[in-house]
Order: C-alpha cells, then structure tokens, then sequence
C-alpha cells in the first residue's frame, strides 16, 4: 500500500523537475544515482557469425536495451563497445546515436550488421575452428539528461551461431 501511494506521488511530483534549476537536480540525482538509474541489457536471440560464400562476412543480431528509470528523459549520444570471441578481443566499433528515451521507458539500439574485412575473416577462420563460439560485447553509451551527462557501462555474453563455408574433401 505504501509502495503503491509512493509510487503515484513519485509520478506526479516528477513532472516538477522540469522547473527546477540544473544545479539542483544534480544534487537530487549525483551521476552514481543517474547511472544505477539506466539499465542495459543484452538482447542477443541470433547472433550470428556469416562466413559463407553466398554473402559478405558479417556480425548480426547483437542488439542492447536501454531502460530509464529515471523521472526525467535521457538522449543517448554515443555507442562504444568491444566484441570479444571467446575472450579474444576481436573487433572494437564506436557509432553516433540520435536516440531519445523518456522517463520511465526503454529503446532498442540495433548494432545491426558488422561488416568483417578480410582481416577478421582469416583470423576467425584460425582462431575458431568450432561453430558455435561465446561472444562477448562490452562498452559503455554516454548519456545526456537535464541533470548531467554521464557513461553508463554493459557487458554481456552469448553463444553465437556461425555459417562457414562447406569443406569439400
């Protein structure tokens, strides 16, 4: 019942935040409160690693939720990550983001695809011999909000599935 009383008075007294001075707002919520404040998660239902000949070799499927918990609307500036295959540091990519998250909500980043050049292409072909490697995908989004900017870290991991070209004896 408290919870519940807490939760309305909360949702009403949020839209006063908007009036309060920035100075203030960053003493309600420090970068330690904004950051405990965003959530991100792994969505990874299909990562897959293309290495066949019918298309170019490519990373797909690593995808990341961000939810905002907190009172006021966030922008989401920046995407650095790092993709590892079975702890191998492997590939490090850094992508604008034009994103706007609400108070209360959550947006889906796609990474979409990962072009691989030929470089990466013979390096999984050595190092991953197996059709199933875990991959790793860690790095931060930097943030903007009425309260501050400020980095909020992820890592997550998953078993990949990955297409190669058919061995011909």
């Amino acid at each position: 019942m408290i919870a519940t009383w807490f939760h309305i008075i909360q949702q009403h007294l949020s839209g006063l935040l908007n009036f309060l001075p920035r100075w203030a707002l960053k003493r309600l919520y420090p970068i330690k409160k904004r950051i405990d404040n965003v959530a991100i998660w792994g969505d990874s239902r299909g990562v897959v690693i293309y290495l066949n000949p019918e298309r170019a070799p490519a990373i797909s499927g690593l995808n990341i939720l961000v939810f905002n918990r907190l009172p006021f609307p966030i922008s989401l500036e920046m995407i650095q990550f790092q993709i590892s295959l079975s702890n191998y540091a492997f590939l490090e990519k850094k992508e604008q983001l034009t994103k706007s998250i609400d108070r209360n909500a959550f947006e889906q980043i796609q990474c979409m695809e990962i072009d691989l050049d030929e470089g990466h292409v013979q390096q999984l072909k050595q190092k991953f011999a197996f059709d199933f490697p875990i991959v790793s995908f860690s790095g931060h989004v930097h943030c903007k909000s009425i309260a501050g900017d400020f980095d909020r870290r992820f890592s997550f991991s998953c078993l990949a599935l990955s297409y190669r070209a058919k061995e011909t004896v």
